[in-house]
């Protein structure tokens, strides 16, 4: 028996408990340098002792990234990264009591990982306050750098007062280039902790929590703070040095919104494309991992942790979930699909694919959000079936695909006016109707500053996207509005003379469908054949497309019956 099992024999926990770390001071003579020593315990998880919760990046899980500490008298293998945790958090005088997954949960036991994972909402919640360890600061980086850079963060909090005296790295652009360096190094150094999925509901479910850089700190709830004086009434002096380095200070601000966003109204459809883009070991772990932020019972599909479940299966059951949750087939609209293959083998075409990151981008956020304004399924009640990987649907067949012209295809979010002008003139030249295509290239859309969807659009606001195309007059934001709408994405005519515009992977011959719970027009292709249940229709899934003239229940009005179809 190895003695990592003999540690784990040695505190067996049954149901409601979980183990805890005591951290054993650090002699005096070695400090930070002394060997590590722990002990394992039980606890109760309805009744717990006081106790903290680290939060961490394992790092690379190779042996050479290993070190050994003493737990329970026995010698265990722990990251680099979390030696480095308890050799910072541990203290000199009295044990620290911690909750380190590491090492409290029997890594090698996939049944107590499936036990424990779902009770990970509890015991960040319950903690007393989170220990977010984001890393050794860098040999090669001035450890100055990271305390200016907190303290920068400190007076933002403090809504840069005349009261309190200015950091000294805000005197000049210069000056101010070494707490710069420490936050590039915070939000993306190697193995940074702002790129881990399980950092996200470590942060969101701990009443408090400290941030650690090395010996450096701030607190939590300075940080949000710094975040609302950024966001709402920033002084002349921190804007002044806020653009010497925007994208950083940005980038962190727009985090932190996120995640303080999390504590306060967090909607699994939403956090599931939110965090995406987040690291894991395990593909798994995109949707585990953000289960915590949810009440139990939210996503009953995935929320049972089974490590041994395919995770083309975790997908499928998670966006089953997510259409159950939502009552409406809106997590079809929010799936942006790798074109041509798919980053994890096996699954539908209709489900999230959370392992892939787009090549081409395609604004799915603000489509999802777009969607909400339509109704071309009349608000009727969604239904769905699932069967070995394919959806069974109802609805109502709108016409067939006669003609694709392609998009801008863009790597980015920026085109110019020529590029874009360009690649319109050819949906253009098919000749529809001047405001439906007008309609079509704002998606029938007004929208604020930032990009939000505010109330459809009228016969002047198709024509002034219009009057943009052919003389380049008007605002810069009619620019970006049709931009956001219409790159990446065909443009199309059907049979019966409709357009509209629909995912990359669109061809000649695909059909326009709508189905009960769908506010958008979806397309699906003829698998060319028939499932041998009841002669229900087999498709492949596409997408969700616009459709002008079917986007508020036409197509139901048309009193066409109804039909059930399967995709895949």
């Amino acid at each position: 028996m190895s003695s990592q099992e003999t540690i784990f024999r040695k505190a067996p926990v049954g149901d409601g408990q979980f183990r805890l770390l005591d951290i054993l001071p650090a002699s005096q003579e070695l400090g930070i340098n002394a060997p590590i020593r722990c002990q394992l315990r039980v606890a109760s998880l309805f009744d717990p002792p006081d106790y903290e919760a680290i939060s961490y990046v394992w790092g690379n899980q190779s042996s050479e990234n290993e070190i050994q500490i003493e737990v329970s008298g026995e010698a265990f293998s722990t990251t680099r990264n979390l030696h480095a945790a308890l050799s910072r958090l541990r203290l000199q005088h009295k044990t620290r009591t911690v909750w380190a997954d590491q090492i409290c949960i029997n890594q090698k036991d996939s049944a107590e990982k499936s036990t424990i994972v779902p009770l990970m909402r509890e015991i960040y919640s319950r903690c007393c306050q989170g220990l977010i360890w984001a890393g050794e600061i860098p040999q090669e980086m001035d450890p100055a750098h990271v305390e200016s850079l907190f303290e920068f963060l400190t007076y933002m909090a403090e809504g840069g007062s005349t009261d309190t005296p200015a950091p000294q790295s805000m005197a000049s652009e210069a000056a101010f280039k070494g707490p710069i360096s420490a936050l590039v190094h915070l939000m993306a150094g190697p193995g940074s902790w702002f790129s881990r999925i399980w950092t996200v509901k470590e942060a969101v479910l701990p009443k408090e929590a400290v941030l650690h850089l090395g010996p450096q700190s701030i607190s939590w709830s300075t940080l949000i703070q710094a975040t609302k004086t950024y966001t709402t009434a920033l002084p002349e002096n921190l804007f002044r040095v806020c653009e010497y380095a925007d994208g950083p200070i940005a980038g962190l601000i727009a985090v932190l919104v996120w995640l303080n966003g999390c504590k306060h109204d967090c909607k699994p459809s939403s956090a599931m494309q939110q965090w995406r883009g987040r690291q894991a070991h395990d593909p798994r772990d995109k949707v585990y991992a953000l289960l915590g932020l949810f009440p139990p019972g939210t996503l009953p599909r995935v929320e049972i942790c089974d490590y041994e479940i395919p995770v083309a299966e975790v997908y499928e059951n998670l966006t089953l979930d997510l259409i159950t949750d939502e009552q409406s087939l809106r997590p079809l609209v929010g799936n942006p699909r790798l074109k041509p293959v798919r980053a994890t083998p096996n699954l539908a075409r209709w489900a999230i694919d959370l392992k892939g990151v787009p090549i081409h981008e395609i604004e799915y956020w603000h489509h999802t959000f777009d969607s909400m304004h339509f109704r071309a399924d009349g608000g009727r009640r969604m239904e769905f079936q699932y069967q070995q990987g394919m959806l069974g649907l109802t609805g109502v067949f709108v016409d067939t695909i006669e003609r694709v012209e392609p998009g801008l295809m863009l790597i980015g979010k920026h085109a110019s006016y020529e590029l874009l002008a360009e690649a319109l003139q050819r949906w253009k030249s098919t000749g529809p109707d001047e405001e439906a295509l007008g309609r079509l290239i704002i998606n029938d859309l007004v929208r604020d500053s930032y990009g939000d969807p505010v109330q459809r659009a009228s016969t002047a606001d198709a024509h002034v996207a219009m009057e943009y195309l052919r003389n380049r007059t008007g605002e810069g934001w009619i620019h970006d509005q049709i931009l956001m709408t219409v790159k990446n994405s065909v443009y199309f005519t059907t049979k019966s003379g409709l357009i509209g515009r629909g995912h990359l992977e669109m061809q000649a011959d695909d059909e326009v469908w709508v189905f009960n719970g769908g506010s958008v027009p979806f397309t699906v292709r003829p698998r060319g054949g028939t499932k041998p249940v009841d002669n229900d229709l087999e498709y492949d899934f596409v997408g969700y497309s616009y459709v002008h003239g079917v986007m508020d229940g036409e197509a139901y009005e048309r009193g066409i019956e109804r039909q059930f179809i399967w995709i895949r």
